[in-house]
């Protein structure tokens, strides 16, 4: 993303950001192809509305006795390379969509909420969270979890998740890292959804890719997109300052 070419004059149509989030529940136990399917749309709605937040609320696998529920553990038995490789890409552009992420989970939590806490901005817990990791057979699933948790945790840390018990409670959760707090509320992903666009809008993307790319590019290379970012936000406390006082920047 080059942000030199972002164009500033979007935030002189709509100073004020949007509250209504766009709310998408996800079920733990659905078909990866599924999950994918509704992952990428809700990243189109985002990016046809920049600065509108998303809750994604995760909800329980399917009750026991059921078809879904009886897939032996995370992606599923149908599942192939493409299935993943979608399910990857989806994830990174929900990584980089231009507004907050916001996930809530919520009870019995398995299959994909793993790696949908781990894109997330910020991650809402209720207290009787139970996070099942994607275990099977032991060995926890390969993908670009392991990454992000390495990123976002530390190795260490991350190391003690692969030996440790294969499902986490809420504090358990909260002290790995995995969600920012916990709140027994309906309404707190929304809050924060809220929070979040008031503070920064679609701002916050430019913030995100800055850190997301921090960590495998050198200071040096990584300069120039922070020049151009901090340019960015004099531009707009520019405008702002003009709007304030009815005025225009010379």
């Amino acid at each position: 993303m080059d942000l030199r070419e972002t164009d500033v004059r979007e935030h002189r149509r709509a100073p004020h950001p949007r509250y209504a989030p766009g709310t998408l529940d996800v079920c733990a136990g659905r078909p990866l192809a599924a999950v994918t399917a509704e992952i990428e749309a809700v990243c189109a709605r985002a990016e046809d509305a920049p600065g509108t937040p998303v809750v994604l609320r995760l909800t329980a696998a399917s009750p026991p006795g059921s078809a879904v529920g009886e897939q032996p553990g995370w992606p599923g038995p149908e599942t192939g390379i493409r299935h993943v490789t979608r399910w990857e890409r989806a994830l990174r552009r929900l990584e980089r969509v231009p507004a907050a992420v916001v996930v809530h989970a919520a009870g019995a939590c398995a299959g994909p909420a793993l790696d949908l806490l781990l894109v997330a901005d910020h991650r809402v817990a209720a207290p009787d969270l139970e996070l099942t990791l994607p275990v099977h057979a032991g060995r926890m699933w390969p993908g670009t979890l392991l990454h992000r948790l390495a990123d976002q945790i530390g190795t260490r840390r991350a190391r003690g998740l692969l030996a440790g018990a294969p499902a986490l409670d809420a504090a358990q959760a909260l002290a790995f890292g995995l969600v920012d707090e916990i709140d027994p509320g309906t309404d707190a992903a929304g809050r924060a959804a809220s929070r979040l666009a008031a503070a920064q809008g679609a701002e916050l993307a430019v913030r995100r890719r800055l850190l997301l790319d921090g960590p495998s590019t050198d200071i040096d290379d990584a300069l120039g997109a922070h020049l151009a970012a901090c340019d960015r936000e004099l531009r707009l406390r520019g405008t702002a300052g003009a709007t304030a006082s009815g005025g225009t920047q010379p």
